[in-house]
């Protein structure tokens, strides 16, 4: 009976260390920054195959670092339509390129300088682009599906690109353009699309996010103040934590949102206080 007794208390003391080292493991980590593991949360995206035009138009990491070596600001390279795919350009400098209808998938682009470039029509399916320059980039249609922008730089980018469970954190789109132009878009109406992306810690002050398609992300932490959301879909969007400050949100599609702990909710337009 006493075995069974100190047995039993010896147990008793084993779990209440092993609950004791759990918790202290996890109050030691950064509980603001996600944890969600982006290689399986895009397991399921398929990336499409190349056509035989792309392919036929491969080029080897050598040749493109020779024409981008022969570019200068007055005439920049010209990459069009180009089969880049699976290919290691981290930390080049793409600055001003011509990338449109290019075909990068799965490319390493991390660090990379692509500010001022021309990623239209361009396909980047789950392409690394973490810390990459994109400042002033153009990215109409572009299909970045499953994409890691996480810590990049896109301000004053227009983007209009598929960005379905893109890993955006930590980005910068500050007065980036990813709204609709109702006025000026020759082939319909285009704006941004990041359904089920993360937004969390990103800066998008500033940012034209009108008509955009936003369903079910995630913008913890994130600074929306002065963003315009008019006319967005937000169904399912957790703001937990983020400054909306003077952020419009007239005509959005709204419903099932976390607005715990924001910032400036009194300060918004279009939301019922």
């Amino acid at each position: 009976m006493k075995k069974t007794s100190l047995s039993i208390l010896f147990l008793f003391l084993f779990m209440q260390i092993l609950n004791f080292k759990v918790y202290g493991d996890m109050h030691d980590m950064p509980m603001d920054m996600p944890s969600v593991d982006q290689k399986a949360y895009t397991k399921k995206i398929s990336v499409p195959d190349t056509p035989q035009k792309v392919k036929d138009a491969t080029l080897s990491k050598q040749e493109v670092l020779k024409i981008l070596k022969n570019s200068s600001n007055k005439k920049p390279a010209y990459l069009w339509r180009k089969n880049l795919n699976n290919l290691d350009f981290s930390n080049v400098n793409f600055k001003g390129a011509n990338l449109s209808a290019s075909w990068m998938n799965n490319a390493n682009l991390s660090g990379a300088d692509l500010s001022g470039s021309n990623l239209d029509i361009a396909f980047m399916y789950k392409a690394n682009l973490k810390g990459a320059k994109l400042d002033k980039a153009s990215m109409f249609s572009t299909q970045m599906l499953g994409a890691d922008l996480s810590m990049a730089s896109l301000e004053g980018a227009t983007i209009a690109a598929d960005l379905y469970r893109a890993n955006l954190r930590g980005a910068n789109f500050k007065n980036a353009k990813m709204g609709a132009d109702t006025k000026n878009q020759s082939m319909g109406i285009m704006a941004l699309k990041a359904k089920k992306a993360f937004f969390d810690n990103a800066d998008l002050s500033g940012a034209d996010l009108s008509r955009t398609d936003l369903e079910y992300a995630s913008f913890k932490n994130a600074n929306l103040s002065n963003a315009n959301l008019e006319f967005a879909k937000l169904t399912g969007v957790n703001f937990d934590g983020a400054n909306l400050t003077n952020a419009n949100f007239s005509n959005a599609e709204l419903g099932a949102n976390n607005f715990s702990n924001v910032i400036g909710l009194d300060k918004t337009t279009g939301l019922k206080k």
